[in-house]
């Protein structure tokens, strides 16, 4: 049995269920911990954290310790931040990851200074290189890639940009142990009303959770017509995302905008709807793994960046396209 100190892992839990990014962030733990011979851990704070224990066990938890009962919810960042310390101080990890979520993203630097720990934010790969940790994060819009070396013996904190990791397959048959944690004192309230978490466009995944976004741009010219996309991206099964132009214009809320004052998203699929591709959009997106641009400009400087490219009026292509999608689904 490894004896090194174990690489904690803390998923979001919503309404009582785990977070769709739990697969990529154990996906991305599990890699770490087999390179550094740790064990790997999982701490689940809030309602739920019992029931969903099982499931971090499937994904790769050896132990999964739980806090539970008079918590604060993950939309007060100074009271979780306080629960999620007291947690590690009891479990003593070397390493902290969490996904790069709206929450993980005010908490982790929270949490790195009540550790004394170092923080690395939305890293796009980890690895182990001799007594270092190296890990990869984008910079400038994108533009540039850093590199941070972060030496192996000091404790660490890592938000991981979830898109970027390969999701866990979860065991058929997993346990081990499950350790409640108690509550440390004056976490329940830090004097502030958390702030609510609302899921923009019902039940579509955020844009940084989805496999597949379909964006639009000014071109789409209205609110309204917005609802060609929300039908592709309902028939695909993914999210809706908009330009800043789309936004500023009042088509779209700013929290789907994607961009350099937006969300930076990396999916699997991404198609861009009327979007020519200025600088600051190509800056979120530009990790897509594949991106089908659909544009009436043969000269958009979204071409260049896409997998594959359609000159036509998005008014008759996505309609058609989401009527021969819902006819392969059988719909």
């Amino acid at each position: 049995m490894s004896t090194a100190a174990p690489l904690l892992l803390i998923p979001e839990l919503r309404d009582g269920v785990l977070h769709p990014t739990t697969a990529r962030l154990f996906g991305a733990g599990t890699a770490l911990a087999e390179a550094r011979s740790a064990p790997l851990v999982a701490l689940l704070i809030g309602d739920g954290a019992e029931t969903q224990a099982p499931r971090a066990q499937a994904l790769g938890a050896g132990t999964v310790y739980t806090m539970s009962g008079d918590v604060p919810g993950p939309g007060s960042a100074q009271a979780w931040t306080r629960a999620c310390a007291s947690a590690v101080d009891a479990i003593a990890p070397s390493v902290v990851m969490m996904a790069a979520t709206a929450v993980a993203r005010d908490v982790a630097p929270r949490l790195a200074v009540r550790l004394g720990a170092s923080l690395a934010d939305a890293c796009q790969s980890v690895a182990v290189d001799g007594g270092h940790l190296l890990v990869r994060r984008s910079a400038y819009g994108g533009r540039a890639l850093v590199e941070q070396r972060l030496p192996a013996d000091a404790r660490i904190v890592l938000t991981i940009r979830p898109a970027s990791f390969e999701a866990r397959t979860p065991a058929t048959h997993a346990t081990g142990p499950v350790e409640a944690i108690p509550v440390p004192d004056g976490a329940a309230s830090d004097g502030v009303e958390p702030r609510g978490s609302e899921r923009v466009g019902g039940e579509r995944p955020d844009v940084t959770e989805a496999e597949i976004i379909v964006a639009g741009g000014r071109s789409l010219k209205s609110a309204e017509n917005f609802r060609l996309l929300e039908d592709l991206a309902d028939a695909l099964g993914g999210a809706v995302g908009a330009s800043r132009a789309a936004v500023d214009a009042g088509m779209q809320p700013h929290e789907r905008q994607i961009g350099l004052t937006g969300k930076t998203v990396a999916p699997r699929l991404y198609l861009a709807v009327g979007i020519d591709g200025a600088i600051q959009h190509l800056a979120g997106m530009r990790g897509s793994r594949v991106i089908v641009a659909v544009n009436t400009r043969r000269d958009a400087p979204i071409f260049e960046h896409a997998t594959y490219g359609c000159v036509h009026d998005l008014f008759e292509l996505v309609p058609c396209l989401t009527r021969e999608i819902r006819r392969a689904q059988g719909a």
